[in-house]
């Protein structure tokens, strides 16, 4: 009996050396993993870093794109004049611009469907041209305009109505992006 006793002390002792050297040996496995993740999300931080302006640039773009959308110019019937309210928008949205650099702007001049298709681009056009050149002498010197004239290609409410057609003569501001 004493030797049976002897031999499963041994054979248990043996299981719990061997069961040491698997736990010693997860143990350094695991301290191996932790210092590859804790390297990896180091270069991660660091990846983020030098990404961080990129992402900082989409987002200011993201913020002037939502800004400008809801910034529209209208004008009244057959004319490319700038009124009032329209300068008011125009400052608002220079004084958001001014302080950006290598902007590119798509403005955008559209009318209602008053008049023919040729005299509707060319008066979209020059509406897109009359806000392109307010905002050049307001101070955006080095930014660069793309002026675009759709006429009544592109209403954004029915020219049945004047509340419609009114609606539809406006120039849209755009920023270009890469």
């Amino acid at each position: 009996m004493r030797r049976k006793f002897i031999f499963w002390t041994g054979v248990l002792l043996l299981l719990l050396l061997i069961l040491c050297c698997i736990l010693t040996r997860a143990g350094k496995i695991a301290k191996k993993r932790a210092a590859v993740n804790t390297a990896h999300i180091e270069k991660t931080e660091r990846v983020k870093e030098v990404l961080a302006p990129e992402e900082k640039l989409a987002r200011e773009n993201a913020a002037l794109a939502t800004f400008l959308s809801g910034h529209t110019i209208s004008f009244k019937t057959n004319t490319a004049q700038i009124d009032e309210n329209g300068r008011q928008v125009l400052d608002d949205v220079y004084a958001m611009l001014k302080s950006e650099k290598n902007l590119h702007l798509v403005i955008v001049g559209h009318t209602d469907a008053s008049g023919n298709d040729a005299y509707n681009r060319d008066l979209s056009r020059r509406r897109a041209q009359a806000v392109a050149d307010y905002l050049r002498q307001k101070g955006l010197t080095d930014a660069v305009f793309e002026v675009i004239g759709k006429g009544s290609t592109e209403p954004i409410a029915e020219n049945g109505t004047q509340e419609g057609r009114l609606r539809n003569r406006r120039v849209e501001i755009r920023i270009k992006g890469d």
